[in-house]
């Protein structure tokens, strides 16, 4: 997923959810998929987090993905990010919240063992 804001929206913004024109665009290149995802899930196994989450990435000029964060807490509602991609990805909400939680089920006792 990309999202490409308007540049004088991100000047006078003071937060995401002010700006006023975002467009999410779905359809990255599958080999670039698969390195973001690879470099997502290094991100979160990193920061030692479990379960679901988003990593945020920003392209540099030269097409370099840099880590911006990584969310163990992403919204839900209807224009959360993650929703958006569930749904272009032709999965249902439903689907989703069974998915997040399933992933509470197979937790590692405290410690990492």
């Amino acid at each position: 997923m990309r999202l490409v804001h308007d540049s004088t929206a991100l000047r006078h913004a003071t937060s995401a959810k002010e700006f006023g024109r975002v467009a999410v665009l779905f359809g990255v290149a599958v080999s670039a998929e698969q390195h973001l995802a690879n470099l997502a899930l290094a991100a979160f196994e990193a920061v030692g987090a479990e379960g679901w989450g988003r990593a945020d990435f920003m392209m540099d000029a030269s097409g370099r993905p840099l880590l911006l964060e990584v969310n163990t807490v992403p919204g839900m509602t209807s224009h959360s990010l993650v929703p958006m991609a569930a749904r272009a990805a032709g999965i249902r909400f439903d689907e989703l919240v069974w998915r997040v939680l399933e992933t509470s089920f197979t937790r590692r006792p405290a410690g990492g063992a």
